[in-house]
C-alpha cells in the first residue's frame, strides 16, 4: 500500500534549496517549462527572498518523494494595513510559474490539499498574474477555492508578442514586412561585420561567459542598487543553473575583445525557445547590437526547426519582430467576507492615488 499524499508548507530558503534535486526529478516527470525547473527558479526564490518577500512554498509528498509543487511567496501591503498579501516570487518583469504534479497523481486530489493548507493561513489574497492557457495553476486551484466559497476573478493579463506558424527560417523572412525586413537584416549584417559573435549553450564553457556579461551589466543602464546588490547574483546563478537544467543559451556581441550586449534564451526539449533578458553598453546604443542578437537568436531557432519562440515583451521595437501574441489571464482568489473584500478596495484606491501623483505634471513655476 502506498503512503498516504502528505502536504507540508516549506519557509525556508535553505530548505528549498535543499530540494533541488527532488523539484529537478518532478521537473522532468511532468515536462515542466524552462522557468519552473530549478536552474531558473532557486535563484529567483533567492532573489525574491533578498527583496523581503516570504517563502510558503506548498510541496506535497509521497513517503519522501516530492509528488507536487507550488512556489507561493507573499508579502506585507502597506496599503492594506500591512495585510499579508500571496502570489508568485517577484523580482522585476517576472514569469508566470506554474503547479508542479507528477503524473502519477490524481489532479482534483492534490488541488483540494492545497487549498485547505491554504485556508488555514492568514492571507488577505492570492494573486497570480500573466498565466498562459496551458497554465495548469490557473485551472484547478481557481476551481477548487470557488467550491469553497471565495471570491475568484479572471481579469486580463498582458499580451506577449511572440514568433510561431513557420516551417523554417526563410518562411519567416519572407512574412516579415519588407521595409522591416531589410531595416533588421541590414542591422544584423552591420553587426556581425563589426562585432565578433558567439553563443554559449550548456554544451560549452558556460562559465566563461560569466565575467563577459557582468561586464556588460556594470555599464548597462540597468545597473542601480537593485541589480549590483541582487539582479547579478540571480542573473549569474541563472547561468549556471539553466545550464545545468540544459535549457541555456547566452548571446553576445564583443568588439575588440571587449562585449557590447547579450541577450540570454532558454528552450526546453521541444524546442519552445524563450527570450529572457538583454543588456547593452549604452554608448552602443545606435550599433543595436542588443535587438541585433534578439533577432539572430529568432532565426538561429527557426531554422533548426523550432517553431515557437516567445520574445515575452509586451512593447517596443520588438514588435516588429512578432507575428502574434500569447495572451494571457491572472488569478485573483479573495477570501469571503465584507472585511477582505474593503481592504482590498482601500489598498486598489491608494495604489490608484499613488499612480496619479507619481504620473502628475509638476506645477508651473509663477
Amino acid at each position: 500500500m502506498k503512503p498516504a499524499l502528505r502536504l507540508e508548507i516549506i519557509e525556508s530558503p535553505a530548505k528549498l534549496d535543499g530540494l533541488h534535486r527532488q523539484l529537478e526529478l518532478l521537473a522532468k516527470s511532468c515536462g515542466a517549462g524552462v522557468f519552473d525547473r530549478p536552474g531558473f527558479f532557486l535563484p529567483w526564490m533567492r532573489a525574491a527572498v533578498a527583496s523581503g518577500q516570504l517563502p510558503a512554498c506548498l510541496c506535497l509528498f509521497r513517503g519522501t518523494d516530492l509528488k507536487g509543487f507550488l512556489p507561493l511567496f507573499f508579502r506585507r501591503d502597506r496599503k492594506a494595513l500591512l495585510a499579508r498579501r500571496g502570489g508568485f516570487p517577484v523580482f522585476g518583469s517576472s514569469p508566470a510559474f506554474d503547479l508542479l504534479l507528477s503524473p502519477s497523481e490524481e489532479e482534483t486530489e492534490a488541488c483540494v490539499l492545497l487549498a485547505q493548507a491554504l485556508e488555514r493561513r492568514r492571507w488577505l489574497d492570492l494573486t497570480f498574474a500573466n498565466l498562459p492557457d496551458h497554465n495548469r495553476l490557473g485551472h484547478c486551484l481557481g476551481r477548487v477555492f470557488r467550491r469553497q466559497g471565495c471570491q475568484i476573478s479572471r481579469p486580463p493579463g498582458l499580451s506577449y508578442m511572440m514568433v510561431e506558424g513557420f516551417k523554417d527560417n526563410a518562411e519567416y523572412l519572407a512574412h516579415l514586412k519588407g521595409r522591416h525586413r531589410r531595416n533588421w537584416k541590414r542591422k544584423e549584417r552591420h553587426v556581425r561585420e563589426s562585432c565578433r559573435i558567439d553563443l554559449f549553450t550548456h554544451q560549452d564553457d558556460y562559465e566563461a561567459c560569466l565575467p563577459m556579461m557582468r561586464d556588460v551589466l556594470k555599464h548597462s543602464w540597468k545597473f542601480d542598487s537593485r541589480m549590483q546588490h541582487i539582479g547579478m547574483r540571480l542573473y549569474e546563478e541563472q547561468v549556471l543553473g539553466t545550464a545545468r537544467d540544459g535549457t541555456l543559451g547566452v548571446w553576445f556581441a564583443s568588439r575588440e575583445g571587449r562585449p557590447l550586449a547579450f541577450t540570454i534564451e532558454l528552450a526546453d526539449e521541444t524546442g519552445h525557445h524563450h527570450g529572457y533578458f538583454t543588456a547593452y553598453r549604452p554608448e552602443h546604443l545606435r550599433l543595436g547590437a542588443g535587438a541585433a542578437l534578439v533577432f539572430m537568436a529568432v532565426q538561429n531557432a527557426l531554422e533548426r526547426g523550432n517553431c515557437v519562440y516567445d520574445l515575452w515583451a509586451t512593447r517596443g521595437h520588438l514588435n516588429q519582430l512578432a507575428t502574434g501574441t500569447r495572451e494571457t489571464a491572472s488569478l485573483s482568489i479573495c477570501r469571503k467576507g465584507a472585511v477582505p473584500r474593503l481592504r482590498l478596495a482601500m489598498a486598489e484606491r491608494l495604489k490608484g492615488i499613488r499612480q496619479v501623483l507619481r504620473t502628475a505634471k509638476p506645477r508651473p513655476r509663477t
